[in-house]
């Protein structure tokens, strides 16, 4: 077995247990409802503002509309979370780390979505960028696929992690766009400070 498929299948296992309960372990403030434009939101020690692409009009007043919503950690908090968790052993630590500091340098942004259909709840259906400073590009890809929870009160869901595979300090721009759109104009901006 090759050794980034061990690591990859490790956060898995590590992750595991998240995903039984992971509704109960995903910051309130990404799910209470849809977020509006530029207003700031405080997450793992970051203010995060969505540019654009919140609900409009009647739908931004609805308890059901789509979410989109996002928060990051930088690669030193979450080294400090694993070498903090007593559950974990020393030598998966030192492997997750490893793994973070080759795949995940620049932290990770953490992507919370409810939508009405499954197909569009899965992160595969989804582009990614991110920019320093408005201009210069640092990372961008297509999703992986995952499969979305089940349905609940708000719909269909999905809760991921995004590795930045390129070290990065805030501010930057975090820019989210459906793969099936036809405009190059992302559908969401945030802005991470």
């Amino acid at each position: 077995m090759n050794r980034s498929f061990r690591y990859i299948l490790f956060l898995f296992i590590l992750a595991f247990p998240c995903m039984i309960s992971a509704q109960s372990s995903i910051p309130d403030e990404m799910t209470e409802g849809p977020w509006f434009d530029n207003q700031p939101h405080h997450l793992y020690e970051h203010t995060i503002t969505m540019i654009f692409g919140g609900g409009q009009g009647n739908q931004a007043n609805y308890n059901f509309a789509p979410i989109t919503t996002i928060a990051y950690k930088t690669a030193d908090q979450v080294r400090e979370q694993i070498k903090s968790d007593k559950s974990i052993d020393q030598e998966e630590a030192d492997g997750v780390l490893e793994f973070l500091q080759q795949s995940a340098p620049g932290g990770i942004i953490f992507l919370y979505v409810t939508r009405y259909s499954e197909r569009k709840a899965n992160p595969g259906y989804y582009y990614a960028s991110i920019y320093q400073n408005d201009k210069t590009l640092i990372w961008k890809g297509k999703l992986k696929y995952q499969p979305p929870n089940l349905p609940d009160g708000k719909g269909w869901w999905n809760y991921i992690e995004i590795p930045i595979p390129k070290e990065i300090k805030a501010p930057f721009t975090f820019y989210l766009n459906s793969n099936y759109e036809k405009s190059i104009q992302p559908n969401f901006g945030f802005k991470v400070e």
